[in-house]
């Protein structure tokens, strides 16, 4: 008696299932559409992107090949493209050559503003920001004053800071464009003592004190 009722209990459940399954079966099989549409799409546009950041790796590679020879315009405007038109990452890094070489060539001035734009640009990442007034600094060393310099770079001197050793090089060199030699070698010692500076600005550092004591 109780395998018959057991019997009866299984055919009700499964006379339930296909009930159910002839009353909401198209929803399961519009979902399980849906999922592998959405899956395709997903993958589709996950090599869309791929394409896209190897375009414009490709596009930034190129520009800086051509300004190896020095900050060409034609260079300056394909960053700047690439800075306007690109995808990711690829944006602000163009950004921030396409300034650095405008710095270094005729518009100097024009440079200068893009990069201080940049550092002063809340909505970038800090690291960057430090990088265009690290730059900045670099390339307006000759006609910015030592102290505007400073209030941008100081900070940035801070040992837990990521530019913290080049800050300081260009703050050494801020010192000699002003003509205070005593606080450069000061700044460059502490770049040649520090263990944990890269050993090609140790050397350099070492080098530069040796010649301004001479």
């Amino acid at each position: 008696m109780a395998d018959l009722f057991r019997e009866i209990d299984e055919d009700l459940r499964r006379d339930r299932m296909l009930r159910l399954w002839q009353k909401y079966g198209y929803l399961l099989g519009i979902g399980i559409g849906l999922i592998i549409v959405g899956t395709g799409l997903f993958v589709g546009w996950q090599s869309w992107q791929t394409r896209l950041r190897d375009a414009d790796a490709a596009r930034f590679t190129a520009a800086l090949a051509s300004a190896q020879a020095g900050p060409s315009d034609a260079a300056i405007t394909d960053l700047q493209v690439l800075a306007a038109s690109g995808h990711g990452g690829y944006q602000l890094i163009a950004r921030i050559e396409a300034a650095a070489l405008q710095a270094q060539s005729k518009s100097n001035a024009s440079g200068l503003s893009a990069l201080r734009a940049i550092a002063d640009d809340g909505s970038v990442d800090q690291s960057y920001r430090g990088l265009a007034s690290v730059l900045w600094g670099l390339y307006g060393v000759d006609t910015i004053p030592r102290e505007i310099i400073g209030g941008s770079l100081v900070p940035l001197m801070s040992p837990d800071n990521p530019w913290h050793y080049l800050a300081t090089e260009v703050m050494a060199l801020a010192d000699l464009r002003a003509g205070d030699k005593a606080s450069a070698i000061k700044r460059y010692q502490s770049l040649a003592d520090d263990l944990g500076a890269p050993q090609s600005q140790r050397a350099r550092a070492a080098e530069i004190i040796t010649d301004l004591q001479n």
